[in-house]
């Protein structure tokens, strides 16, 4: 498996295959959730199909009020949660090709409220608000050259912000006001991805499958020491050759060049022996390694609860 999707595939890959539409020409699909924990949340979806394309337009908002188990303390055990979030999905099929895209928002704020501190002259809090917004692009290609081969390719870009913004509210007039001179705590991180292969099984003996994966992600902000960066460009391929009847060899390998740890060699051996339609063993050797990300290398977050150092 790591030959195909790279060295963090060692232990395996779950495919999640989404809904990709309804039927219907038009199709209006609403959600709403209510918890007596203060839990509100509420979303819904809009579909519409015309011959060859398909749409999916969603959005909604999910609200938590805060848990505090005992007491009516500001600063409470569970701090209240409020996203919204929403997307976009494309379909577009033209005779055996398919083009697929899909957009996806998400703005969370998690608020911290502190303890009221009382002097003869006012009352004030100390709040922090905690923002992540997260922005995933993915655009699909599917092309069936003919009945023995095929084409999958997509392209994909990530933006992952999070930042922390300080308040001092006034509990007499319940006005908020940001702290002045505060220092930045926003982080960022971008990453790109392209992948496309080639399959082709017209021999029902022997099959194989080429491709490329390429990676980029750049990161910076208060968390990552100055701008960081690490890239990963692999070639992969496969063949599957039924040696004798229900015996199937797989040979793969795959050569990857990392920017920080190098190029390395990926191979591996599967066996597949099948006693009948639903019986059959495997045995696979296999040869690998895994390059940390961006944030096990670089991120910084200490403060009361965390101490998270990242080693480069």
């Amino acid at each position: 498996v790591a030959t195909i999707y790279g060295a963090d595939a060692l232990g395996g890959v779950i495919n999640l295959i989404t809904k990709t539409g309804s039927e219907n020409v038009f199709e209006v699909d609403l959600n709403s959730k209510y918890e007596s924990n203060g839990t509100y949340n509420f979303d819904g979806a809009f579909n519409y199909n015309h011959k060859n394309f398909n749409s999916t337009i969603y959005g909604g908002r999910n609200f938590f009020d805060g848990y505090q188990p005992e007491g009516d303390s500001r600063d409470q055990l569970w701090n209240p949660r409020e996203q919204y979030f929403g997307g976009i999905g494309l379909i577009q099929r033209f005779g055996k090709n398919q083009l697929r895209f899909k957009s996806d928002y998400l703005n969370e704020t998690i608020y911290d409220k502190g303890e009221p501190v009382t002097t003869p002259y006012d009352a004030l809090a100390f709040d922090s608000e905690y923002k992540t917004k997260r922005f995933s692009n993915t655009l699909f290609y599917n092309c069936k050259i003919n009945n023995h081969s095929k084409i999958n390719a997509n392209a994909s870009y990530q933006l992952y912000e999070r930042k922390k913004v300080d308040y001092i509210k006034d509990m007499v007039t319940l006005d908020s006001y940001m702290v002045e001179n505060q220092t930045d705590n926003t982080t960022l991180f971008n990453q790109l991805n392209i992948k496309a292969d080639y399959s082709n099984y017209k021999n029902p003996k022997l099959s194989y499958q080429a491709g490329i994966d390429l990676n980029y992600e750049i990161g910076s902000g208060a968390k990552i020491p100055g701008e960081q960066s690490i890239s990963d460009y692999a070639v992969f391929g496969s063949i599957e050759w039924e040696a004798i009847k229900r015996f199937n060899i797989r040979p793969a390998f795959r050569i990857a060049d990392n920017s920080i740890y190098g190029t390395h060699f990926i191979p591996s051996v599967n066996l597949k022996y099948g006693f009948n339609t639903n019986s059959y063993i495997r045995a696979s050797v296999a040869n690998g390694y895994r390059a940390p990300s961006l944030k096990e290398l670089y991120l910084e977050f200490v403060d009361v609860n965390h101490n998270i150092l990242g080693n480069s």
